[in-house]
């Protein structure tokens, strides 16, 4: 079940790559971005030019030491333009897989989402991926809809699941409820 440094996606418009240093003004205004910061999981620290940089070429442009976590940036195959970012978490023993990304301020509202949640959720299936989760806040009205919109169910509500403001490890305080939505492979 290996998975690939990158994946195309073309049929989606999309190319799963490696983060780039060209990467990092986009990084940057993204984790800027209030409706970004607003969904993240946990408290992101205000990102910086050199942050990112460092970021990327320690760790965005490098295989992860962990096979079960997958970082891919998504841009366009055509520009090579950012258009988004995904994290794959595999959990091998169950054949599961869940998804967690982010998409660019300024290509939101055009299918950029919904292609990224299709093609790696595909990514997933043909790597022998049985099941695709999101967890979704209930709040996130954009992230409901794009799952509903690439064949995901709504399984359950978990409490308190999803790190949110004022979270630090070990705490309570800060904790968001979320929705689990799940994609099978078996799906139609």
């Amino acid at each position: 079940m290996d998975f690939p440094v990158g994946y195309d996606a073309s049929a989606d418009g999309l190319l799963l790559r490696r983060y780039r240093v060209a990467d990092v003004p986009s990084l940057v205004a993204n984790g800027r971005d209030a409706e970004t910061r607003a969904f993240m999981a946990g408290p992101p620290a205000e990102p910086t030019t050199k942050g990112m940089l460092e970021w990327v070429r320690e760790a965005g442009s490098r295989p992860s030491p962990d096979p079960d976590r997958l970082s891919y940036a998504v841009a366009d195959p055509a520009t090579d333009e950012l258009l988004a970012g995904v994290v794959i978490h595999v959990t091998r023993r169950r054949d599961v897989a869940e998804l967690v990304f982010w998409v660019c301020e300024d290509v939101r509202d055009r299918g950029v989402g919904t292609r990224v949640a299709r093609a790696s959720s595909e990514l997933c299936f043909s790597r022998g991926i049985h099941r695709v989760e999101l967890v979704i806040r209930p709040d996130d009205v954009r992230s409901r809809h794009l799952a509903k919109a690439v064949g995901f169910q709504c399984e359950a509500h978990l409490r308190e699941v999803l790190p949110g403001s004022g979270f630090s490890f070990g705490s309570n305080a800060g904790r968001q409820d979320g929705e689990l939505w799940a994609r099978l492979r078996t799906d139609a």
